[in-house]
């Protein structure tokens, strides 16, 4: 009998502590499954290679984000192919390694001198880069590995995505890179971008800031086409890479590089399935404890399931189920790809708040009342100021100003009671936890152009640039008043309105600025949704 029942005991605690996985890993009927069971990952369930702690040099993504030497296949002398774009933005990105290139005929692509095989290289290449037919895969992996090279990007698609032949090949490819313990990042991926070491394998050129953010994704394009919008919203950009089907180094391998590399401070993915969901699990709560990770996922209905399905063969299912298990994670949830990296923006510019308690500081009523409304809708609080705290801030405004919170500046020709004061009195105030701002630079100088152009003919050349200064060195006094009690915040405006330099100045004072009230507010939420996940997730 003591043993029956200590079986028992054994048994309600496992199920216990497995019942959220299991509802997981499988679905009832003909419903979608969350989980692909198509994974050719070697590793069993329940081996967790990273349970222990591994060195990021000994992480498998290691020796493909940072190569000492480059190979590139598939590049040529027309300038309109992938792998010749490819070619172009490693050579352009300021990579200090040897690059070379192989082709079957000519002598020489983009002015560097070809070889006709790998095997002709004068070594072996830390890395190949594959945008080569299909059928040609596994073999020139099986001359790479050969040659002594161990990792590789497979630019190349047409495997497990498009059905029985695809999969064949997959086979061969798993069957050479087995082999040679060849680790690499595809199929049917667009590589990946490592700011820091200068290496740009993409098809799409990154001359932006070198910043903490880390970024894998299923969508090649997600990772791509962010580049030019990192630029725009200057996101700093650390590591981007493109998992694509996940061959034999999956989004596992991604959270635990992503955690022992220093360099990055926030994590953000694009999911369309999970492969090793436990040991995802797992290494997403020791992720989320150290650094905030926001994930979006798509494949939560039906015409999403069927789309990722042919897009990586992902299989994918319930969204309500992905977002319970991705909370458990200690992930924050973006629903849109904007959020994804306006929430990472946030992340990696400020700290987070200690709690929910928001000032709204603004010169227009009608936005800030759209941001106390966002604040009413989502964890935070709109903050409740002291009768000293209310007072000083009534010492300063004009008597159309509203000294509640919002602050409503309304007008004031005292530039430095927006610029400054108040700024001010906000960072060291003891009831404020966080601070958003909105209406900086809305006097635009291309909108006083405009209307020095109706009024005169057109504003003097030296008046244009005195308010261009007036405005960026308000925004330089704004930034660092505001950053002075160690509070995160985060301005908004209509994006129309707001001067690209004033833009500028806050950005470089490592303020986040948001197209809009609403998005701001949305920010910093997701910070403060993580800060109660990270402090109440145990062991």
């Amino acid at each position: 009998m003591k043993m029956l029942g200590y079986l028992t005991n054994q048994l309600f605690r496992v199920i216990k502590e497995n019942r959220f996985m299991s509802v997981l890993g499988s679905r009832i009927n003909d419903a979608p499954v969350l989980f692909s069971s198509q994974s050719r990952m070697k590793v069993a369930v329940s081996d967790d290679p990273y349970a222990s702690g591994i060195s990021m040099q000994n992480n498998p993504l290691y020796g493909i984000m940072n190569p000492g030497s480059i190979c590139v296949m598939g590049a040529s002398n027309r300038l309109h192919s992938m792998g010749t774009t490819a070619l172009l933005n490693i050579l352009g990105s300021g990579f200090e390694g040897p690059v070379w290139v192989v082709h079957p005929k000519d002598r020489s692509v983009q002015d560097v001198k070809t070889f006709r095989h790998i095997e002709s290289l004068p070594e072996a290449p830390d890395l190949v880069v594959l945008v080569i037919p299909t059928v040609l895969v596994p073999e020139v992996l099986e001359e790479a590995g050969r040659k002594g090279t161990r990792h590789a990007v497979v630019i190349t698609a047409g495997y497990n995505e498009i059905g029985a032949e695809g999969k064949a090949l997959q086979k061969r490819i798993d069957e050479v890179v087995e082999r040679y313990g060849i680790r690499y990042i595809g199929p049917n991926c667009l590589g990946f971008v490592n700011a820091r070491r200068r290496i740009n394998t993409t098809t799409i050129p990154y001359d932006g800031r070198c910043g903490g953010i880390g970024f894998a994704s299923h969508s090649g394009s997600y990772v791509c086409q962010a580049l030019p919008y990192a630029e725009g919203m200057d996101l700093g950009v650390g590591e981007f890479i493109s998992l694509g089907n996940e061959g034999n180094v999956d989004v596992v391998d991604a959270l635990e590089y992503f955690r022992a590399n220093e360099d990055i401070k926030v994590v953000g993915l694009y999911l369309e399935s999970i492969r090793r969901p436990r040991l995802f699990r797992d290494a997403a709560r020791r992720l989320s404890r150290e650094k905030p990770v926001v994930a979006l996922y798509s494949g939560s209905t039906p015409e999403g399931s069927r789309a990722a399905a042919s897009h990586t063969a992902a299989v994918a299912g319930s969204g309500r189920i992905m977002e319970g298990f991705l909370r458990q994670c200690g992930i924050v949830q973006a629903e849109t790809s904007t959020e994804l990296f306006e929430w990472l923006n946030a992340f990696e510019r400020m700290p987070l708040p200690r709690g929910p308690r928001v000032a709204i500081l603004t010169n227009s009523g009608g936005p800030g009342a759209s941001m106390a409304d966002q604040v009413g809708k989502s964890e935070l609080t709109l903050a409740r100021f002291s009768r000293e705290l209310r007072e000083k801030i009534g010492s300063v405004l004009p008597p159309t100003g509203s000294a509640g919170n919002p602050i409503d500046l309304s007008f004031s020709s005292d530039m430095s009671v927006y610029g400054e004061k108040l700024p001010r009195m906000l960072a060291e105030a003891s009831d404020v936890d966080a601070i958003l701002v909105y209406g900086l630079g809305i006097y635009a100088t291309d909108l006083w152009k405009r209307i020095g152009v109706r009024a005169k003919g057109e504003l003097p050349t030296e008046m244009v640039q005195a308010l261009k200064s007036m405005l960026e060195a308000q925004a330089d006094t704004m930034s660092g008043a505001l950053k002075a009690g160690g509070k995160p915040v985060l301005a908004a405006n209509l994006d129309a309105s707001m001067d690209k330099g004033v833009r500028r100045m806050m950005m470089k004072g490592n303020i986040p600025v948001y197209n809009g009230p609403e998005q701001a507010v949305k920010a910093l939420a997701a910070m403060w949704r993580y800060k109660k996940m990270r402090d109440n997730m145990t062991i």
